[in-house]
């Protein structure tokens, strides 16, 4: 049955032109998955993952693809798009964004790559490639948001002003970061812990290594790291901490002053238990951190790491943000 989550007035077309007397096959139902178990349910299951879109890659120049661009060359953003209803969806409108690898992504803090038309038929996905030409100073790891909307029917996001990947079936994003380290190599990772939004005054950032909780299919298809399998040994050093205003050389792209919106995932599982570790954002602004590791230098080339970094709200326990990493052992 079709679901009324973003309908407030039954008997209404809701955003996507539905009423309660349209049969559901007569329809259109697009959405970009947010995660590869999203049906494009409204919201999104609170124990998933809502930044490890299967559906947004980049294919850099002669077709490889990955999740760090060419720079000064033409690369493409692919977005797939599935239509879960019954008849077409003509000249849906896709839209890509690049940001800075962050825990929350709003479009006053991405970078608009472009958007073109696209058909997808009913029961059926299709995909898009949208050119990004970045320049020099776009190099390095991004962040990655897509967003789909049909005019006619209606069947578009409710609000242009957020990123409600949570819950805005038409909205999805990609904030995985794959990563190549040498055995027996210390790393750190710098990246931007987004405003925990209005009211909220402090946030916790945590990461937890997940690599044994994947099977070697989902830890391959997540990295796009074709014929990997699990490492044989856990992370070494595995740490994430706030980085003071002395240690960020860089501005932070988030002005002080805007406060991220995006679709929070309610009473979310609790962060799985194992090798975690945290730090607390205080106040409103946002702040770089950075996460380390090392890897054991007896680890076997090719051998794959997954962890997490999640943003929690202190106050609620709910899940923010957050960005996934992927280490191929070179």
């Amino acid at each position: 049955m079709p679901d009324d989550h973003n309908n407030p007035n039954p008997g209404q077309p809701g955003h996507d032109g539905r009423d309660d007397d349209t049969p559901f096959d007569a329809v259109t139902r697009l959405y970009i998955r947010t995660h590869p178990a999203d049906d494009g349910t409204e919201p999104l299951p609170a124990a998933l993952p809502f930044w490890v879109s299967p559906d947004i890659w980049i294919v850099k120049p002669g077709g490889a693809v990955g999740g760090e661009a060419v720079p000064l060359q033409q690369n493409h953003v692919k977005v797939t798009v599935t239509n879960g209803g019954g008849i077409p969806a003509v000249d849906a409108y896709v839209e890509a964004f690049v940001a800075d690898p962050s825990t929350v992504i709003s479009p006053a803090t991405a970078f608009l790559v472009g958007g073109g038309f696209l058909t997808v038929n009913g029961y059926s996905t299709a995909d898009i490639l949208l050119p990004w030409t970045p320049q020099a100073s776009d190099s390095g790891h991004r962040c990655i948001v897509a967003r789909v909307a049909l005019t006619i029917p209606l069947d578009t996001y409710l609000n242009p002003a957020i990123f409600d990947v949570v819950g805005d079936r038409h909205v999805a994003q990609r904030n995985i970061q794959v990563l190549e380290v040498a055995k027996g190599q210390k790393m750190t990772f710098r990246f931007l812990i987004g405003s925990p939004g209005e009211g909220r005054a402090a946030a916790t950032v945590r990461t937890v290594e997940t690599t044994f909780d994947l099977d070697a299919k989902a830890l391959t298809t997540m990295g796009g790291c074709a014929g990997g399998l699990p490492a044989t040994e856990p992370l070494a050093d595995l740490g994430v901490r706030v980085l003071s205003a002395r240690e960020t050389l860089v501005r932070p792209t988030l002005a002080a002053d805007v406060r991220p919106a995006l679709g929070i995932a309610t009473r979310p599982d609790p962060v799985p238990e194992g090798r975690e570790v945290g730090a607390r954002l205080e106040g409103a602004k946002p702040r770089y951190a950075a996460v380390t590791f090392a890897v054991s230098p007896d680890e076997e080339t090719g051998r794959l790491h997954a962890f997490d970094v999640v943003q929690l709200d202190d106050a609620t326990g709910e899940v923010v943000g957050g960005l996934s990493f992927v280490v191929r052992v070179v």
